[in-house]
């Protein structure tokens, strides 16, 4: 017997998994975008405060900085990207193979639904 609660669950599992990476970029951009505003802001204050070279030399000198650690950054990211869709691939392995054994079952699987109700995604596999 199919158990449909667990089938809506590993559904919903893959549409989060889907939704976290999403806001994990989201939240990369947003800590990029306040990097950027502070690397304007120093750039404001070593102009004011320097001649142009010296200012020109803080200015590589962040540049760099923030090139480097935005690179760490894109490398988590990516590697995390990679995980969640090696992670994606399991489960719909997983679904694939479900469907395989209910279609030998004589029983024909559900529909795939892309975007089911609020509610089915809300509540949970427990429902």
């Amino acid at each position: 017997m199919i158990d449909w609660t667990s089938l809506g669950g590993t559904i919903a599992g893959i549409a989060s998994a889907v939704g976290l990476a999403g806001g994990g970029v989201y939240a990369w951009w947003q800590k990029n975008q306040r990097t950027v505003a502070t690397t304007r802001a120093e750039v404001a204050e070593a102009e004011a405060a320097t001649t142009v070279a010296d200012s020109q030399k803080i200015v590589y000198s962040t540049l760099t900085d923030r090139l480097t650690t935005l690179e760490s950054d894109m490398r988590g990211v990516r590697s995390e990207l990679a995980s969640e869709r090696a992670h994606n691939r399991q489960l719909v392995l997983h679904i694939w193979k479900l469907e395989g054994l209910m279609r030998q079952a004589g029983m024909i699987p559900p529909e795939f639904d892309a975007n089911p109700p609020s509610s089915a995604v809300s509540n949970g596999p427990n429902v």
